[in-house]
């Protein structure tokens, strides 16, 4: 982090240009470099269109018995909405759904439907602040025994002014994923005294995964 003496076009400059986060610290104007500047556009979103049109082409590659086994699978498997209610997919849905998971996260084609769920799921999280300015310690437990095989999947949605942000849903971006039982990250380059919101969840090789467990905190300001 440096201090600008003069910010960018302004007196006190505020949001991100080119990768850098202009805010005000303890009263001193700053800039800092974006924790993911522009990974979620000129990376991570061509990417993910790439897969999605590869396993739309996959699908139409696998046997009539697969195809069968999908729709079957998502018939047993209905999907909750922000309503309360639930909805069944297709099987080309869900086979790229969860496909689409375990290539992004794990680089592995799930061509036929899991017959197991997750062997472990998150149960707790917490968030602290850690001892490097702009860090941010995660924790959390497993209901369960992680597979080596499997994953956890860490987003963050921030920096935020205040605390209690609720509509944070289309904010979260992807951050980082570990091993399926290392169970303490730590987060860094985040800006001090702005608060944000982190998620965990449990990710199989298959593809399936558990709920998200939510958790928001800042990160360490100094002494």
């Amino acid at each position: 982090m440096a201090t600008v003496k003069d910010p960018l076009h302004s007196i006190q400059a505020r949001g991100s240009i080119e990768g850098v986060t202009y805010s005000v610290w303890r009263g001193l104007n700053t800039c800092r470099r974006k924790a993911r500047p522009v990974r979620r556009t000129r990376r991570t979103q061509p990417n993910n269109r790439s897969i999605l049109g590869y396993l739309a082409r996959k699908y139409s590659d696998l046997s009539i018995a697969q195809m069968e086994a999908w729709e079957n699978w998502a018939t047993n498997h209905p999907e909750g909405d922000k309503y309360g209610g639930t909805f069944i997919l297709s099987g080309i849905q869900a086979f790229i759904k969860l496909t689409h998971t375990s290539k992004r996260l794990l680089a592995t084609e799930v061509l036929d439907p899991p017959t197991e769920d997750p062997v472990a799921t998150v149960q707790i999280l917490e968030a602290n602040p850690g001892i490097v300015i702009g860090d941010v310690d995660l924790t959390w437990t497993h209901a369960g025994t992680g597979a080596a095989e499997d994953c956890n999947e860490i987003q963050i949605a921030g920096p935020f002014m205040s605390k209690g942000r609720r509509s944070v849903e289309s904010r979260f971006i992807y951050t980082n994923q570990t091993a399926g039982d290392i169970l303490l990250l730590t987060i860094s380059d985040l800006t001090p005294e702005m608060w944000y919101w982190f998620r965990v969840r449990y990710v199989a090789l298959s593809g399936m995964t558990t709920n998200w467990v939510y958790v928001q905190t800042q990160p360490f300001a100094g002494p």
